[in-house]
């Protein structure tokens, strides 16, 4: 099961030259799952509660927008997939990104 949600708050500023800033924070809650169909324990992926951020300022007429951003603000550690390695009689996982910032900037001719 995932549930995701997301609160957003956006507002006019005169002290922004009359810009739009806004913020919005994503909350994602995946359920614990197997990585493998074989159901083996060492690839279960345990349930994960995931924050992701967004801070930004935008124009009136929407032709330009800066955002700074952060995705798994907790550093929730999980796995995108796993797979058993028999010759080695063991597994392998490749490891969902860690904590992630930037910076996006947008320009509409």
């Amino acid at each position: 099961m995932t549930v995701s949600t997301f609160s957003q708050y956006e507002d006019f500023s005169d002290l922004l030259g009359g810009n739009m800033w806004f913020a919005r924070l994503e909350y994602i809650y995946t359920d614990s799952f197997f990585l493998a169909q074989d159901l083996d324990p060492n690839l279960e992926n345990d349930a994960t509660n995931m924050f992701n951020l967004r801070l930004g300022l935008r124009d009136n007429d929407g032709a330009w927008e800066a955002t700074l951003w952060a995705r798994n603000l907790t550093d929730e550690e999980s796995y995108v997939a796993g797979l058993d390695v028999p010759v080695h009689s063991g597994y392998a996982v490749f490891n969902a990104p860690p904590r992630t910032y930037g910076l996006s900037l947008r320009y509409n001719f």
